[in-house]
């Protein structure tokens, strides 16, 4: 549990974001950027999975688990503000 907190408080922080109205207005407005940190990320991954890219090495120390947390956090994101 404690390896994997950084995915929880992720779920944790969308969770609270869709709950508040006044931050969930200010991520709808700005949803571009949303969607533009989803692409980047998610270029980012494929560089990883089509690089030469070793899982578990000393590359990332282990935070290619957080990096892939952040992309479906932004997945989630995406979806939930899509018009």
């Amino acid at each position: 549990m404690p390896c994997r907190a950084d995915s929880l408080c992720m779920g944790v922080l969308i969770a609270y974001a869709s709950r508040d109205p006044a931050l969930w207005d200010v991520i709808v407005v700005h949803r571009k950027y949303l969607y533009l940190a989803l692409a980047l990320t998610s270029l980012a991954g494929l560089w990883m999975v089509l690089g030469d890219f070793q899982l578990g090495s000393t590359q990332l120390f282990g935070l290619e688990y957080s990096f892939l947390a952040a992309i479906y956090a932004l997945l989630l994101m995406s979806t939930l503000v899509s018009p």
